[in-house]
């Protein structure tokens, strides 16, 4: 949907801004737009412990991941907004890495620098399942805490990631100096 949305109605609308627009500021934006999508998480994942809690209306889950926790019930409609910001992030992201690479890598290079860029992403992702693993395994440090204990911590420790990847980039954006390509003449 992002993405049709995004060709459709804003590229063409928007097209003379978007091109004045840095590869710097597409990344900037996508991490703040993913740091925006985890508070609006934690703000659900909170409103809805405290709320339950208030209410004292706890249910068993008889998931196969979490046997025996504790889940608290809340409307499926609630995820519509961080999984748009969280799908608008990551196609920003995306957009912005490939952008940067046919930019800044060299012709007879741009196939490598998009093969590590895959294996980058490959590998943040299986970071990403390895820290969230500690978090859903029943015998883990937090075998004791209710679920919903569990995900605060987790979407705290995520934010606090994406917090000091944002900060990282805008220095390495700071530090960073562009290539000049170098114009071949025949004459």
């Amino acid at each position: 949907v992002v993405v049709l949305i995004y060709l459709i109605v804003i590229h063409p609308l928007f097209r003379r801004f978007i091109l004045q627009i840095s590869i710097a500021i597409k990344f900037l934006c996508s991490i703040f737009i993913f740091f925006a999508a985890v508070l609006v998480l934690l703000g659900i994942e909170t409103s809805s412990y405290l709320l339950d809690k208030r209410l004292n209306q706890t249910t068993i889950s008889g998931d196969a991941f979490q046997n025996d926790s504790y889940s608290y019930i809340i409307d499926s409609h609630w995820m519509i907004l961080p999984n748009f910001l969280i799908g608008l992030s990551m196609f920003l992201y995306i957009l912005s890495g490939i952008e940067f690479i046919c930019a800044q890598a060299p012709f007879n290079m741009k196939g490598l620098a998009l093969g590590i860029a895959y294996a980058l992403f490959g590998l943040g992702a299986l970071i990403n399942a390895s820290i969230s693993e500690a978090f859903i395994k029943k015998d883990s440090l937090w075998k004791n805490a209710p679920l919903t204990s569990r995900i605060l911590w987790y979407l705290i420790m995520e934010g606090v990631i994406v917090l000091i990847g944002f900060i990282a980039l805008v220095v390495i954006t700071k530090m960073y100096k562009r290539r000049t390509r170098i114009s071949v003449s025949y004459e």
